[in-house]
């Protein structure tokens, strides 16, 4: 090959090359950010500027220090707009007696979670007082006594009324024992209801199938969930600071309804092993 040939050649490939390197160059440029370059951005650029050079959402992070700044410093609901959560205020037991001491009778059952003293709730359509002392309520259980019919007076109905008229004693848990008793009457209801049924079942029934099941099964029931609410109430008002007198009027009319649930147990009882003629049987 001459000298001029190669010449040739050169030129050649030198003038395909100058393509190939312009369509190279017309790539848009990407640049890759290392770490250091990123630690650098979040240290030294604005948070809005970051997302922009680092491609992504902004979207702050608030460290634990933060959040107790927040909390430390901000009222409660810009703390909930800034911490992105619901807003409940806690109060405390200080701020408790402040809301009773300076506070009208509705807006402490509001802030303190229980019923003001003196007002008056609702207990299976018999309106009951809410005591606000140990004595007073001993006052209102005589008097309920008395309109109840004396001493033939239902024992379980007037510990009911005893215990709804002692919720404001029980301080923070005051909504919860209004609700256990709102609960145990209506278990009383279906109960007394229950209980008529077994007592009613026609004889013939009974003899060649035995007891009611359904109505045992449903005293059961009942009388289970109670015994459970009524440890929950002995627990509530053992631990709400009442004076002796006190915490033994309320724990009578708790042992009230505790007698009462281990007297239908044992009717459910009976009635489920009464097996008739046919459950005899049948083995």
């Amino acid at each position: 090959m001459s000298g001029k040939t190669i010449v040739t050649l050169c030129l050649c490939v030198c003038l395909l090359a100058i393509p190939l390197h312009a369509a190279a160059a017309s790539v848009a440029y990407a640049p890759t950010i290392v770490i250091d370059e990123r630690e650098a951005i979040k240290n030294n650029t604005p948070e809005h500027e970051q997302a922009e050079l680092l491609k992504a959402s902004y979207a702050p992070t608030i460290v634990v220090d933060e959040r107790e700044a927040i909390k430390n410093n901000t009222p409660g609901h810009e703390q909930a707009e800034l911490l992105n959560t619901t807003y409940v205020p806690v109060v405390t037991v200080d701020e408790r007696e402040r809301f009773r001491n300076e506070t009208p009778g509705q807006e402490v059952s509001e802030l303190s979670g229980s019923v003001a003293a003196g007002s008056v709730v609702d207990v299976g359509g018999h309106e009951i007082r809410v005591a606000g002392s140990g004595s007073d309520l001993a006052d209102i259980i005589d008097s309920e006594r008395a309109a109840l019919g004396g001493a033939g007076a239902s024992e379980v109905t007037l510990a009911l009324y005893s215990l709804a008229s002692a919720q404001a004693l029980a301080g923070s848990h005051g909504l919860q024992v209004s609700e256990f008793v709102s609960s145990l009457e209506a278990s009383s209801k279906n109960m007394t209801a229950l209980e008529e049924r077994i007592r009613n079942r026609d004889p013939i029934s009974r003899i060649i199938s035995g007891g009611d099941r359904s109505a045992a099964l449903g005293i059961e029931t009942e009388t289970g969930k109670n015994t459970g609410i009524l440890r929950e109430l002995r627990q509530i008002f053992q631990g709400a600071g009442l004076d002796a007198a006190t915490s033994q009027v309320i724990a009578t009319q708790i042992s009230v309804l505790e007698k009462e649930q281990t007297r239908l147990a044992e009717i459910s009882q009976k009635e489920k092993s009464d097996r008739g003629i046919f459950g005899w049987l049948t083995g």
